[in-house]
């Protein structure tokens, strides 16, 4: 999974500086993008990421700082803000999504690729002899020992009192 985030963070600096857009590091570009180009509440987007709450203030402070986002309180909800992206936010997600539109594309040949190797070693599988299995071990039977119930008072064990 890292090997993932650091492949991702690589080619979204790369997309960012061949384009020339300064300022914008690569979990800010994913926080655009999480934003789908629409104002949403910060809580919403908060819970949808599942970012720690002061991380994201700190976070939207710095991409309202650099002309990214806009903030400004919910009319319904004076506790919360809403965040939305700027045209200079939108333009680089734009430039993100493009560069990343290719990838989509190639989705369907992998699973087609990953199906086939599946029925191929289904179909491999079945051309050979099947093993057999061992037979399962007897169970252990234990003799049925009848319990013992005494309709005598307890004796009185040395050391010991009863009541």
């Amino acid at each position: 999974m890292d090997r993932a985030v650091r492949a991702f963070e690589e080619f979204v600096r790369a997309e960012l500086s061949r384009h020339r857009i300064d300022g914008l590091t690569p979990q800010q570009a994913l926080f655009l993008l999480s934003l789908e180009g629409r104002p949403q509440r910060l809580v919403e987007v908060v819970r949808a990421q599942r970012i720690v709450a002061s991380n994201a203030t700190y976070l939207v402070k710095t991409l309202v700082q650099t002309g990214f986002l806009e903030r400004y309180p919910d009319p319904h909800d004076r506790r919360t803000a809403i965040v939305a992206p700027t045209q200079k936010a939108l333009t680089a997600v734009g430039i993100i999504q493009t560069a990343l539109a290719p990838a989509p594309t190639a989705l369907p040949q992998v699973k087609a690729a990953a199906g086939a190797a599946r029925l191929f070693e289904t179909v491999c599988s079945a051309d050979e002899a099947p093993a057999t299995a061992p037979p399962p071990p007897e169970p252990v039977r234990r003799p049925i020992v009848a319990p013992r119930i005494s309709l005598a008072p307890p004796q009185r064990v040395l050391g010991t009192r009863t009541r």
